[in-house]
């Protein structure tokens, strides 16, 4: 709690102003509802944060190599689709929020698989 007081030249006292905030330190987290493939080079991924007032951002990985993004995403938003996808080839998806307080939660992960013919 902060408490401040005005005082005139005079000395006299005015009431006491207190203010008091609550300081966020809780990360926001992120539920991916479904990561699926609707063609042979694309995907649809549905997601949903905790927190409406938070930034995205989807980074799309080839299972083989999580360390390289081959395609990142700020202020990334649901659904999201990605195109350009390799049918023989499995993909990650990583969703990370960060809220207006800038606590940064961690990330969520789902496997976009191999496309299959239906």
């Amino acid at each position: 709690m902060f408490v401040v007081r005005g005082v005139d030249a005079a000395d006299t006292r005015g009431p006491e102003a207190p203010w008091e905030w609550t300081v966020d330190t809780t990360a926001p987290t992120v539920e991916i509802e479904s990561a699926e493939r609707t063609s042979t080079n694309s995907a649809e991924v549905t997601f949903k944060p905790s927190e409406s007032e938070t930034d995205v951002v989807c980074a799309l990985f080839q299972s083989s190599d999580l360390e390289n993004a081959v395609e990142e995403r700020p202020d990334c938003t649901s659904p999201a689709t990605f195109t350009g996808l390799d049918a023989a080839s499995s993909y990650v998806v990583r969703i990370t929020a960060t809220d207006a307080a800038g606590n940064v939660g961690e990330p969520a992960e789902e496997e976009i698989p191999t496309f299959a013919e239906p």
